[in-house]
């Protein structure tokens, strides 16, 4: 739905504020194909974030966005024989290492639904006293313990 939207938003505010612009265009197929096919990705991204975020969560899918930016060095080594300084390499290993420390150990939840990282969270969130916002929180039953 929100690629939908989107697509026909990114329409009309580009006739609205491009008008000049566009007009000025010499259109042929080149030019058509990237146009439609950055839409293409920019709909599919944006249709396919909210199941990103069901499957995976915020932070997972921030961090997966920062890898783009790795995509992009490559294309530019192979395709436009760009070269790269050593921070984008710094930066890279500081992704990849944010993706692996996230990704270490499962995050679980407790009875009164709070999201917990390690037993000793789990513990003390099960022992505290129940406030106003238990009533707002959807209920569910506690983790099984590991085995």
């Amino acid at each position: 739905m929100l690629g939908m939207f989107g697509s026909g938003l990114n329409i009309v505010q580009s006739v609205i504020l491009e008008r000049d612009t566009l007009a000025h265009i010499e259109w042929n197929l080149p030019i058509v194909g990237l146009l439609v096919s950055f839409s293409l990705c920019l709909f599919a991204m944006y249709s396919l974030t909210p199941y990103m975020l069901l499957w995976t969560g915020a932070t997972l899918f921030n961090l997966s966005l920062l890898t783009s930016d790795a995509y992009a060095i490559i294309a530019g080594i192979f395709f436009f024989s760009y070269v790269p300084t050593y921070l984008y390499f710094v930066s890279l290993g500081a992704i990849v290492a944010g993706l692996v420390l996230y990704n270490v150990r499962l995050a679980t939840t407790t009875d009164a639904g709070a999201l917990v990282i390690d037993d000793d969270e789990a513990e003390g969130a099960a022992r505290r006293e129940p406030t106003e916002m238990d009533d707002v929180l959807p209920q569910t039953s506690p983790p099984a313990p590991a085995t």
